[in-house]
């Protein structure tokens, strides 16, 4: 019995310590934390790398890529993902104008129902303005796919159905949860709050540490004969005059010993705090610091691979559906039939240098040159590849006409 009441208070002090962690930061917390320059780019980072080398359309859709600077397209993506990560979710509602907007966002998203020119784009939706209303079915039926997933959500003095909206959530909480954060996820705030106030304090200590690292012994005569008032005089006498290239006065009676602190290992405390602060945050030091880490024999190789994954995920969650039904509306809006699905296809998010594209071009060359020799193909075949090849040097040159010998002698 005393072991089990041992045991149960050691998981209740391991509890204890987690417990803060999981209270909701709050909408105002996690604002003000996002001011501060560490936080600020965790949070937007992320977003602007996924979406920077950009995407396209199958070849009888890139019309509607022409669409996205009037739609301002990429820097509401940007926002969704910061916002996202800021406050633990956001929403983005795709806003279409109607003559009865009520009846509109009430219902289920008609793509039959929109009207040329009346797609107007996204609106990013902080989450502080949402507020959930659930049916029945999101309450009381664990086994459906509705559970818990509020069906409708109240913006203002308009009710909308979830289906014009969409949410970026990118650390969900459990159903335990869900109440408490307002149906959104874990606000990275909360999630490298610790790290982050760590790291910014022991990089405010350094200038401390370096400006306090001689500390002096001051040995007085006043000192030991309780002259406290004569003590006080000789200091201030003493500051006075210290500060002269190095030369320091000592009067009779008095001794001055200096200590220096050895700082060789400061700057590897400090910046090992911020390479935790970069694991909290699902990012590589280099991304997040801009320099070269210190303290871990690592070539960066692994932390990037990891980083590329946090990317693409980003892409593939919140990114593609966003996208997808955003050009549905667009097409629809622009009065076009709905001709070929809509797959958004990502650019690699690592742009090769000059000499990799040379190097992939010549791997290219040897490839192309073995299949015609094999005859699997001919120089027609490989020029026409080229031409049609976005990132060949000859995409759009004129394609080839071969001229046969029957023809010129006709």
């Amino acid at each position: 019995s005393h072991n089990l009441h041992s045991m149960s208070q050691g998981i209740d002090e391991q509890l204890g310590f987690f417990v803060p962690g999981a209270i909701p930061a709050g909408y105002a917390a996690c604002a003000t934390m996002g001011t501060n320059w560490l936080i600020n780019k965790i949070c937007e980072a992320p977003g602007d790398a996924a979406v920077r080398n950009g995407w396209y359309l199958p070849e009888e859709l890139e019309y509607l890529r022409e669409t996205d600077s009037g739609y301002n397209i990429v820097d509401q993506l940007v926002k969704m993902v910061r916002l996202g990560r800021l406050f633990g979710g956001c929403c983005v509602k795709f806003d279409v104008e109607s003559s009865d907007p009520k009846t509109w966002y009430e219902n289920p998203l008609n793509l039959d129902g929109v009207r040329p020119g009346k797609y107007k784009g996204l609106v990013v939706i902080e989450p502080r303005w949402l507020i959930p209303e659930l049916t029945q079915e999101n309450l009381y039926d664990p086994a459906s796919a509705d559970f818990m997933r509020p069906t409708y959500w109240r913006i203002g003095n308009q009710r909308y159905h979830r289906s014009h909206l969409h949410f970026c959530v990118p650390f969900p909480v459990s159903d335990d949860m869900k109440y408490a954060y307002n149906f959104m996820g874990l606000p990275y705030p909360q999630l490298v709050r610790d790290r982050v106030y760590s790291a910014e304090r022991s990089a405010n200590e350094g200038p401390q540490l370096l400006l306090t690292k001689r500390s002096t012994v001051y040995k007085s005569a006043a000192a030991t004969a309780g002259d406290y008032q004569g003590l006080v005089d000789s200091l201030e006498e003493w500051a006075r005059l210290r500060d002269n290239y190095g030369v320091k006065i000592v009067f009779d009676g008095e001794d001055i010993s200096q200590f220096d602190t050895a700082l060789g290992d400061a700057d590897s405390v400090i910046m090992t705090q911020y390479q935790l602060v970069a694991a909290a945050a699902d990012m590589p030091v280099t991304e997040l610091l801009g320099t070269t880490p210190k303290g871990f024999q690592s070539t960066g190789e692994h932390e990037a691979g990891s980083y590329r994954k946090t990317l693409e995920k980003i892409q593939a969650t919140d990114l593609d559906p966003v996208l997808v039904k955003h050009y549905a509306l667009a097409r629809r809006s622009l009065g076009r039939p709905d001709s070929g699905a809509i797959a958004i296809q990502w650019e690699a998010l690592d742009s090769p240098t000059a000499k990799e594209v040379a190097e992939i071009e010549n791997l290219e060359a040897q490839t192309d040159n073995t299949y015609v020799m094999a005859g699997a193909l001919d120089g027609e075949d490989i020029r026409n590849a080229l031409i049609k090849n976005k990132n060949s040097r000859y995409f759009g040159i004129q394609e080839a006409r071969f001229v046969d010998d029957t023809d010129e002698a006709d």
